[in-house]
């Protein structure tokens, strides 16, 4: 948040959606050297790189996986900013501060529990492409209910 606030209040904002990059990611077109998702973060990101941008927030849960992709095109110069990374780590705070953190020595068949809030068994294929373990743990929610 504070990063966000510094970033903010230094100057110029751009916020434009990038609508193609989540159909791709969701459909495995996020791997280097995939033409297609090359080619749409060229054509989003050197515009932007071109005006001067010096910091780019993935306002996505999908964008981490471009990130790679989004530093080669930006280029080096520019900072990128993971919004969950931040989030996990905040949370791992909250956690620790009312004694709830999992320490993760703990031995589970299966330590990792997962809650979606659609697509659950879409969200299993693809997590299970990317992810080194098992996503079978996984649940549907009703996010207005929490």
């Amino acid at each position: 948040e504070a990063t966000l606030e510094r970033v903010l209040s230094a100057g110029r904002e751009d916020v434009e959606p990038r609508p193609l990059f989540v159909p791709l990611v969701e459909n495995g077109r996020f791997r280097p050297g995939d033409m297609v998702i090359e080619t749409v973060a060229r054509e989003y990101l050197e515009p932007l790189r071109d005006t001067g941008l010096d910091t780019l927030i993935l306002g996505c849960t999908h964008y981490p996986l471009l990130r790679s992709l989004m530093r080669q095109v930006a280029g080096e110069s520019v900072t990128l900013v993971n919004p969950a990374y931040e989030t996990a780590r905040a949370l791992r705070e909250l956690l620790k501060e009312h004694g709830i953190e999992n320490d993760g020595h703990e031995e589970e068949e299966f330590p990792y529990r997962f809650y979606v809030s659609d697509a659950e068994e879409r969200f299993q294929e693809f997590a299970g492409s990317i992810l080194p373990y098992d996503v079978r743990m996984t649940k549907q929610i009703n996010i207005e209910e929490y």
